[in-house]
């Protein structure tokens, strides 16, 4: 509903005019409703009160990052007082909001936004109702810390749940557009700002294709779209801007990351980096006539291009824990390209079809959930599409599927049962498992709580179906973090053990794919009835994952892989981890090197131990 009324805090600082002027100049400009109040919001430590000159709200506390909680309750604050409003909206100043499009899905919930393991993404934005205002301006007294984050448990604590929204996006691969939905999008320079606008508003006339380039990275292959007004766009999503001096030099300028400068190899007709091995070669014929696009959006949104005719009964499944390398195993199995690969479709948030679902669902093979059966079968079918599910696919049509997912383990058993669909499930070392997630704070600590950790215990199904599970969680530390990783290790492994059999899934150790390799005419693409392109599987093997975010180099050799926990943890944290995991009955799998032992996790399960075997 248009006529009520919102105020929008954006959060910025002092030195970043650039940034303001860029949001100013596209969707915070002069044209906003006049029932939005905009303000940037900057810290002033020399005032005891907020303050408003023009659109900029000085805040009484530092002007720094670690203050945000700060500058967020004093926006409530003063916004409560003095706006009459109905509700809030915050983001960061290098966001674009879609305001008529956020104006035209209120009312809504009292919390919503992007989801990010539970909580709303500050930078994507997240709207408060004016009770959840209230009670943020009341109760959130932190004064550093994860700003989104302690919004979440504020608002928690009063009883009032986060909603997602997928149509608010904390990346900038995707964008609001005039044939989507979303309402927002995060990390935006302010070039690509002013992109987004203008193809929003019409206000320019959509680029038209003038080269385009098949691109080796080291990273990433994939084809470069460039487009006549200097604006450049891979097929899978990323964009920026570019300077191409024809057979001499190309720039390319992203907006995700640095920009990357190739020079012209004459021996072999294409451009090369000159510190790295990425080429980029011209397709010919790619700017005639037939290869134009008609808009830039045609071109960007790839999700809209991704044709899966694979029949909806037939799919693969990886499975695993986050950060065990389902996404590499993936990439491996999908060597020759011929998979459409769904990213982790059961994720909170980020896809449609998941609302019934609850994060890290457990669901006890004997119940029937009839909601939850259809939403899971139109998924394990292939029907949503998205920059999220579809990110490491590429415009074109696939006549196979394969499913990639983590946090699903506690429900393996009821997908089992939904078709006889092959599933691969990816075991790695716990120890190796929780270095990673401490090392990228995937354990979303905030006062204590683990997002993910809870996610399990609030399950009563759970803890009556599998009693171990709640005894064992009352044994151990709930501040410390590593440990209560080193729970969630066991549980999501010690329920597919109680679930499944040998003839439901096949189990595979990382640890052996990596010290031995893979026969191709053994284990698992046996079991998969896959053939294999050798030269392509060698290929796939050495590359790093699109979820590589520790930036491992693999060509200087795989011990930190295998390894590096070892002189991360103390003798007396893996002494307690260990004994967390014996009592789970899973000590069996590992030896005291962190190299699997060869017994079974399922009962008379396959292991593809991969011994003396290489590409």
């Amino acid at each position: 509903m248009r006529d009520l009324r919102i105020a929008i805090g954006v959060l910025t600082a002092k030195n970043y005019d650039k940034r303001r002027q860029a949001c100013r100049d596209t969707w915070a400009g002069t044209n906003l409703p006049s029932n939005v109040d905009l303000m940037f919001l900057i810290g002033d430590p020399s005032t005891k009160l907020p303050y408003r000159k023009k659109d900029i709200l000085y805040c009484p506390c530092p002007d720094d990052y670690p203050s945000l909680p700060q500058k967020t309750r004093w926006f409530c604050l003063w916004a409560l007082a003095n706006c009459n409003c109905d509700y809030l909206f915050k983001c960061d100043d290098d966001t674009y909001l879609a305001v008529d499009r956020l104006l035209e899905i209120l009312p809504s919930h009292d919390y919503f936004g992007y989801d990010i393991q539970g909580y709303a993404s500050g930078g994507a934005g997240y709207a408060l109702s004016r009770q959840a205002a209230l009670v943020v301006a009341a109760h959130m007294h932190h004064k550093t810390g994860p700003e989104d984050r302690i919004v979440r448990d504020v608002l928690q604590e009063a009883k009032i749940p986060f909603v997602a929204d997928a149509r608010f996006h904390a990346w900038n691969n995707r964008s609001p557009r005039p044939g989507n939905q979303l309402i927002s999008c995060h990390y935006c320079k302010p070039q690509r700002l002013h992109r987004i606008h203008q193809r929003l508003t019409g206000s320019t006339l959509p680029g038209k294709e003038r080269y385009r380039l098949q691109a080796k990275h080291p990273y990433w292959e994939d084809e470069i779209i460039l487009f006549d007004d200097g604006v450049m766009a891979r097929s899978k999503g990323d964009e920026g801007e570019y300077e191409l001096d024809l057979h001499k030099r190309l720039l390319l300028r992203w907006d995700s990351w640095a920009e990357e400068l190739l020079l012209w190899d004459e021996r072999d007709h294409l451009y090369r980096s000159p510190d790295k091995d990425f080429t980029v070669r011209i397709i010919p014929h790619s700017h005639s006539a037939d290869r134009q696009e008609s808009s830039f959006q045609s071109s960007v949104d790839h999700e809209h291009n991704v044709v899966d005719q694979a029949p909806p009964e037939q799919y693969i499944m990886v499975a695993g824990m986050g950060r065990s390398g389902t996404t590499w195993l993936s990439q491996v199995i999908n060597h020759r390209c011929d998979f459409r690969v769904l990213f982790e479709p059961f994720c909170k948030g980020k896809v449609p079809e998941t609302l019934p679902f609850q994060q890290f669902q457990y669901i006890d093979t004997h119940r029937k959930v009839d909601d939850l059966e259809e939403a899971a079968r139109e998924i394990l079918a292939g029907v949503p599409k998205g920059a999220w599910i579809d990110r490491d696919n590429t415009t074109g049509t696939y006549h196979h599927r394969l499913i990639k997912m983590i946090r699903c383990n506690l429900m393996l058993g009821w997908l089992s049962q939904l078709s006889s669909q092959p599933i691969v499930l990816l075991i790695r070392n716990p120890f190796q498992v929780a270095h990673s997630w401490l090392r990228l704070d995937w354990t979303k600590k905030s006062d204590g709580n683990c997002d993910d950790f809870d996610a399990i215990l609030s399950q009563p199904e759970l803890l009556r179906d599998y009693p171990l599970v709640s005894e064992l969680a009352e044994e151990i530390d709930s501040t410390d973090e590593f440990l209560r990783i080193i729970f969630q290790w066991c549980v999501l492994h010690y329920i597919p053990r109680q679930q499944l059999n040998s003839s439901q899934a096949f189990v595979v150790f990382y640890e052996s794919l990596i010290k031995n390799g893979v026969d191709p005419s053994t284990g698992i693409f046996e079991y998969l009835n896959i053939s294999v392109d050798r030269e392509k599987l060698e290929h796939a093997w050495h590359r790093p994952s699109s979820a590589n975010f520790l930036g491992r180099d693999f060509s200087v050799g795989n011990a930190r892989l295998l390894n590096e926990w070892k002189s991360f943890f103390t003798a007396e944290q893996i002494s307690k981890a260990t004994a967390i995991i014996n009592k789970f009955g899973l000590g069996d799998l590992y030896d005291s090197d962190g190299m699997p032992t060869g017994r079974p996790l399922l009962e008379d399960s396959r292991i593809d131990l991969c011994c003396d075997s290489e590409v």
